[in-house]
């Protein structure tokens, strides 16, 4: 679709997009959230890794082997996993502006 169509699809919808965006971020992003922290605790306890896991997967986010951490003051000797996304580009072959355009299949 060529810029100009696209410009008037916008303005002409514009009150549906403000709704879908902010329903993408307000309400989707955060039941996808609360799945994501659900599935890697379930693999937490099944691999009986040390861990805490926030509820917003914005914060830093920490699980490993107990038998990696090293002994005194565990303020210390921090240790992290990372993991990251692999985002498919959407039709204008940028990258997605919400979570649900990244967990899309």
């Amino acid at each position: 679709m060529a810029d100009p169509a696209i410009g008037t699809v916008i303005v002409c919808h514009i009150d549906e997009l403000e709704a879908a965006l902010r329903y993408a971020h307000g309400t989707m992003q955060p039941m996808l959230e609360k799945a994501v922290v659900a599935v890697l605790e379930e693999k937490r306890v099944a691999l009986g890794w040390a861990g805490e896991l926030p509820t917003d997967l914005d914060e830093t986010l920490w699980l490993a082997p107990e038998d990696w951490r090293m002994p005194g003051d565990p303020e210390e000797n921090e240790f992290y996993l990372s993991f990251s996304l692999d985002r498919t580009p959407c039709i204008d072959g940028r990258e997605p502006e919400t979570w649900v355009g990244t967990m899309r299949a």
